[in-house]
């Protein structure tokens, strides 16, 4: 009886590493994702807001009964949905914390590499072997854009239905509750970006070649037929102006965007293409691969191109480099998972005589290698991006701080030509009176709004002259004379400068000259505005500004004889 005591314990302790041993491809992902989760909240604790949220929640926001607000175009996507996620999150938190709108895309990353692993061994892949391809996703750094920024949610959320689309289906079979299901997954997430149509064709296309067509009709039929109408009435006004197409280039906009998916996720450099044709090849021609995976595979493939077509139709105007941008290359690798799967299984499939161990140091290593190189991508792109919305959240807390002084704006868009001629005369709506924290509305943030947005450079006046206050600074020969209506001043140097005091109701001076380029500069109590260049023509141009109770540093880059007019 002793012995039958003692022995009973001791069996149940041997049967829990045994356990263990059996779920440890699933222990090795949750420590992934866990460990890319704490990445994640590190990475981007510095960042803001930028241009794509600024269209969301400023330029277009979707107002709920209003229902051409909600079909609007943003950046050719459906976004209705996306609408109606920023507007939610504004409702509850305004603009006074990023947390809640980034973590929505880092979640939604988790939650894809979960599906993805899921869908990979439900179509025969082994664990340890989907453990290891969504290991590849999980830390991608070369795709850190795609789920380390707000504005990735859209994209990632239409990938996430999809996957959820055909776990449905896979799950569920051919029964009409399923194809209901799938259909409605599929619809949402064209509705929520143009990623939805990649997400559309991969279901699709695996139902298709699965031999399912009457599935794949009824899954993917009515968000396809709901895109036509919604592009024929709403979307097609947001098109790209055809003037900045260049079709015969759709293709090697496509290719960039593939090879450079495989080659920037590695960083092998040159090796996009060659990884790219043998993921491919392998995929296709490999005799070990399981028929669904292989099938999985095809239609990943087939949608990555379609996603790579479509965004060059909508992007190839900014450039051939912008198919290298990091959100398309995640969506890339997203949708070749499978045949990253399928590549690595015909590997293990080779007769190689390398004893195990070995071959573990040796995967081990590479995998090492690679989330080391990823996190160093993740630290590069979120460093880029937080100095980037910072300039924003100065932009925006400035601009509220300075109208909120009774400043008014006379340059509604900043001189980035990335910003998409934003107009910042809408944060005068009383909706925004409270989104920023008045934290964020620095002396700084201040200046640097004023100078961007609240000095005006232009041909025309901008009916505030007072009396003048001038002040030569540089390369200007004798003293500013006040009280005249005109007069002309000799400049010897290169870059003449002068300060104009600004005063309680802003100020204005007229300048005749031969520069073709104005630098302005807000400052006040000591402290400097960021820089704005503005281009002009030869001859007679206005300058002004709305900043109260500062200097105005204006800097000229062609010297001869400046006429200043100050009426």
């Amino acid at each position: 009886m002793t012995e039958t005591r003692d022995s009973a314990p001791s069996r149940r302790a041997e049967r829990v590493p045994s356990r263990l041993d059996g779920r440890l491809p699933e222990i090795v992902l949750v420590i992934g994702l866990v460990l890319q989760l704490g990445l994640a909240l590190w990475f981007v604790r510095g960042m803001w807001f930028d241009l794509d949220a600024w269209g969301y929640l400023v330029e277009q926001p979707a107002i709920p009964g209003v229902v051409d607000r909600l079909l609007d175009a943003h950046a050719g996507h459906w976004s209705t949905i996306t609408y109606l996620w920023y507007q939610l999150l504004f409702a509850v938190v305004g603009m006074h914390s990023y947390w809640p709108y980034v973590l929505a895309t880092v979640f939604l990353h988790l939650a894809i590499c979960v599906v993805m692993w899921w869908l990979l061994v439900r179509l025969g892949c082994s664990r340890w072997l989907a453990t290891g391809t969504v290991w590849l996703i999980i830390f991608l750094g070369a795709g850190a854009q795609g789920f380390l920024w707000d504005a990735a949610m859209p994209p990632a959320l239409s990938t996430l239905l999809g996957l959820l689309a055909l776990a449905v289906v896979l799950t569920r079979g051919d029964r009409r509750s399923s194809r209901v299901v799938g259909a409605v997954l599929i619809l949402l997430s064209v509705m929520t970006s143009g990623v939805g149509v990649a997400a559309g064709c991969l279901v699709g296309v695996y139902l298709a070649l699965e031999g399912r067509i009457r599935t794949a009709v009824w899954v993917v039929g009515p968000s396809a037929v709901a895109f036509v109408v919604w592009y024929a009435v709403y979307g097609r006004g947001d098109a790209v102006p055809t003037a900045h197409w260049n079709y015969a280039r759709l293709p090697e906009f496509v290719w960039t965007g593939l090879t450079s998916a495989f080659g920037q996720a590695t960083a092998i450099p040159n090796a996009g293409a060659l990884l790219l044709l043998g993921v491919v090849g392998t995929t296709v021609f490999a005799p070990r691969i399981p028929l669904q995976l292989r099938n999985f595979a095809i239609a990943g493939i087939v949608a990555a191109v379609l996603h790579m077509t479509l965004t060059g139709v909508a992007r190839i105007g900014f450039g051939i480099e912008t198919a290298s941008s990091s959100r398309y290359l995640y969506l890339v690798l997203v949708l070749a998972a499978p045949a990253i799967a399928g590549c690595l299984i015909a590997v293990a499939g080779l007769p190689l005589q390398v004893p195990p161990l070995v071959a573990v140091l040796a995967v081990g290593a590479l995998l090492v290698a690679y989330t080391v190189t990823a996190i160093f991508q993740q630290q590069d792109f979120t460093g880029r991006q937080g100095g980037y919305g910072g300039v924003w959240k100065h932009w925006v807390a400035g601009t509220l701080a300075a109208t909120a002084e009774g400043e008014k704006i006379l340059t509604p868009g900043p001189a980035d030509p990335l910003a998409g001629g934003s107009d910042f005369r809408l944060l005068q709506s009383p909706r925004f009176e409270d989104a920023v924290p008045m934290s964020a509305r620095t002396a700084q943030a201040r200046l640097d709004a004023e100078s961007e947005f609240f000095v005006g450079v232009g041909p025309d006046t901008y009916d505030l002259f007072q009396p003048a206050d001038i002040t030569f600074t540089g390369g200007f020969v004798g003293d500013f004379k006040p009280g005249a209506t005109c007069n002309t001043y000799p400049a010897v140097a290169f870059a003449p400068s002068l300060e104009l005091a600004l005063g309680e109701k802003g100020n204005e001076i007229g300048v005749r000259s031969d520069s073709t380029e104005v630098t302005t500069q807000v400052r006040r109590d000591g402290v400097l505005g960021r820089k704005r260049i503005w281009e002009v023509e030869p001859g007679d141009i206005h300058i002004a500004s709305t900043a109260k109770d500062a200097d105005l540093l204006v800097t000229f880059n062609h010297g001869g004889d400046f006429t200043l007019c100050t009426n």
